[in-house]
C-alpha cells in the first residue's frame, strides 16, 4: 500500500478467512477478511469483549475498532 493509504482498512464479509486462519479459535467469531497496510488476514471478533482483530495462522493482532466498525458499515451499504 502506498504511504497515502497506510491508515486505510478494508473489510470483505464474503472473503475466504480460511486461507489466513486454518483452525477455529475458541471464543472468536470469524466475520470475513480484513486488508490493512500490513497485509490481509481473517477478521475475527471476540465473543466476550466484542474486540475486532486480524488473525493470520494463529497470530492475533488488534485493529483500530472505529475503523473496523466503519468498514463493516460501508461493506453493508450503511454508510
Amino acid at each position: 500500500m502506498s504511504r497515502q493509504h497506510r491508515g486505510r482498512l478494508t473489510v470483505d464479509p464474503a472473503g475466504k478467512a480460511g486461507l489466513y486462519q486454518h483452525q477455529p479459535l475458541p471464543d472468536w467469531d470469524v466475520l470475513g477478511t480484513v486488508s490493512t497496510a500490513t497485509g490481509i488476514g481473517a477478521l475475527i471478533r471476540n465473543k466476550r469483549t466484542g474486540i475486532y482483530c486480524q488473525a493470520n495462522a494463529g497470530v492475533v493482532r488488534s485493529l483500530p475498532q472505529r475503523k473496523v466498525s466503519a468498514a463493516i458499515a460501508a461493506s453493508n451499504g450503511d454508510e
